[in-house]
């Protein structure tokens, strides 16, 4: 194979779809969920990977972020709690740093770890619909073959081969 650029021997997609970018989720003014980005995006053929390409890439990404519509719901309790700020026990939510809570790695609070899958599930909640568009109605069942329906017949003396 000869020698190429790291980049244009591992291109897949469109130039246009590369300016897709992740800082896009933040924002108010998103049309979108807080957390939830959809994009079409063409591949792009590429013998080093074995793609074929000139298909569309059906992009969903899901993004744990801060979203308002959830903190109004929580109790007053938590509210209060997330309004002290960094003076609370749960600063930094909901991108927590665990390590810096209790001087161990990746260790959270019940409080923090139900409060961030409590915000996971309101966000998989917003996309539901666009989780379900990605999926595929099932295939129908294909037609039955010769030698399936001589399996599935009963067995008799006439249908046996004896060897």
């Amino acid at each position: 194979m000869p020698r190429c650029r790291l980049q244009a021997c591992d291109k897949v997609l469109q130039r246009r779809a590369e300016k897709v970018r992740l800082h896009r989720l933040w924002g108010d003014e998103l049309p979108w969920p807080a957390g939830i980005l959809r994009r079409s995006l063409q591949v792009l053929p590429n013998k080093r990977w074995c793609i074929k390409g000139g298909f569309t890439l059906e992009l969903l990404l899901i993004h744990i972020d801060k979203v308002e519509s959830f903190e109004q719901e929580l109790p007053e309790e938590t509210r209060a709690e997330l309004e002290k700020g960094d003076e609370g026990s749960l600063r930094g939510f909901p991108f927590f740093h665990p390590w810096a809570f209790a001087g161990h790695l990746a260790k959270l609070t019940n409080r923090q770890a139900n409060l961030l899958a409590a915000l996971a599930e309101h966000i998989v909640g917003q996309a539901l619909p666009s989780i379900r568009s990605l999926i595929r109605p099932p295939v129908p069942p294909l037609q039955m073959s010769f030698a399936q329906k001589l399996l599935e017949q009963p067995t008799t003396e006439s249908t046996v081969h004896k060897v």
